[in-house]
């Protein structure tokens, strides 16, 4: 069957067999095929594998039970074996999620776990941990008017003169219950992601960014048992290992053969953006607080002006 979807995300065109209603619709020559068939049951020389995964240089292949099986390849390939009965969107999610990591990966981005906030002609990652409240901080944001690049998976790359850019992904984010809950939103008419989980797709259009930003700042989000909301900016080692550790499917990494690029990105990125931790309260969202931190730090001009300090 050919590709009769055309789409775009992460600014590359992409062609697919099935309809992908969350990405935005767009023409032209595509740079990622997506095809429904039959995927191979192993790969030829594969540097690492377990159960549900193997990879080797320019390919890898995973298998999520009940959903189905993923085989990249290229930077250019996604072919999917969907599970007999599995649900049309617990298919999009791993293919947008994991599949989309391993492409990225595979055409020289740097996918960080994360969302992008734009701030007039520049960007700043929240990171952290699952559960850390990354994304209900990001929506926070949305919510007070700042534009959103991408959700979860933050695709950097570097230009010719090596400054790092986040290339927007599609107008959607997806929080958790309790998230959408303590900013007054109603789920009832929202969509979960997948299965019986408490996380729902929330569409962002009108706060959509749709052209890349200069990459200037991360905020690497943690939840510990403490008395107030508070901010560290990080430096040499430290730093490198945040970025480092907040890798999209760091996994990956060694199997696609990428551990020196990896590690050569890394140090790059540390050296020209600014990289701060805001530690929360363990018990509660506080996100007012962790805006606070942040636009103070951003008035401060570290972001923009001092990036590389």
């Amino acid at each position: 069957m050919a590709a009769v979807y055309q789409y775009c995300a992460f600014g590359m065109k992409i062609a697919s067999q099935i309809p992908i209603p969350e990405l935005q619709p767009c023409s032209g020559m595509p740079d990622i095929n997506i095809a429904i068939g039959k995927v191979p049951k192993e790969i030829e020389g594969a540097i690492d594998s377990n159960a549900y995964y193997q990879a080797g240089k320019n390919q890898l292949l995973f298998h999520i039970t009940n959903v189905g099986s993923y085989y990249i390849k290229n930077g250019n390939q996604i072919m999917i074996e969907p599970a007999p009965n599995a649900e049309k969107k617990a298919i999009r999610l791993f293919l947008l999620g994991s599949a989309m990591g391993a492409i990225l990966f595979q055409r020289g981005f740097f996918p960080i776990h994360g969302s992008a906030v734009v701030v007039n002609e520049y960007c700043f990652i929240v990171t952290g941990n699952q559960g850390a409240g990354k994304s209900t901080l990001t929506a926070a944001l949305r919510k007070k008017g700042y534009a959103i690049l991408t959700d979860d998976i933050a695709a950097v790359a570097f230009d010719a003169e090596g400054i790092p850019w986040v290339y927007p992904s599609y107008p959607q984010q997806k929080l958790w219950k309790d998230s959408l809950e303590s900013m007054g939103h109603e789920v009832s008419s929202l969509s979960n992601i997948y299965g019986r989980i408490d996380k729902y797709a929330v569409t962002i259009q009108d706060k959509f960014c749709e052209t890349p930003k200069k990459l200037v700042g991360i905020y690497e989000v943690r939840k510990e048992i403490c008395q107030n909301v508070n901010m560290n900016k990080l430096s040499g080692m430290d730093k490198l290992a945040t970025i480092m550790n907040n890798i999209y499917r760091l996994s990956f990494v060694s199997g696609l053969n990428l551990k020196e690029e990896t590690f050569r990105y890394s140090a790059a990125l540390a050296k020209q953006v600014s990289v701060s931790r805001i530690t929360r309260l363990d018990s509660v969202f506080c996100v007012e607080d962790q805006i606070n931190l942040i636009e103070s730090d951003l008035q401060k001009g570290s972001e923009i002006n001092e990036s590389a300090i």
